[in-house]
């Protein structure tokens, strides 16, 4: 079974009536770690949203290229061709966003707004 692992950038998972799952990145970057079974990806996608801007994707530490699809109520979704990047093994995966935001009365920092990560 695949595992995806999320690093120590990230806030706990959130959990409302009548919304998504989500997690917020606890700043301008975030990353995870996906350790592949025998199947080899060739997309990545998550649902996303942030304040202001569009995120960064990078692989292993190069910047990728994805679409980014806007959906309803500030939502995207990104896809990535990731068959490149797959042939080392694990996958690190890390979502920069365009900038730190603070929702008082918060004192947390919050970068993006991410759903889920489906490598597929």
């Amino acid at each position: 079974m695949d595992r995806l692992h999320f690093l120590e950038e990230w806030h706990n998972l959130e959990v409302y009536p009548g919304q998504w799952l989500f997690r917020w990145t606890t700043g301008p970057s975030a990353k995870v770690i996906w350790f592949p079974s025998a199947n080899r990806p060739s997309v990545l996608g998550s649902p996303y949203r942030v304040p202001a801007g569009a995120i960064e994707l990078q692989i292993d530490g190069h910047k990728v290229a994805f679409h980014d699809e806007v959906q309803s109520e500030g939502w995207h979704q990104s896809n990535a061709d990731v068959g490149t990047f797959t042939n080392a093994g694990n996958l690190n995966v890390e979502i920069i966003s365009p900038e730190v935001f603070h929702f008082p009365p918060y004192k947390r920092q919050f970068g993006c707004m991410v759903v889920q990560i489906l490598i597929d």
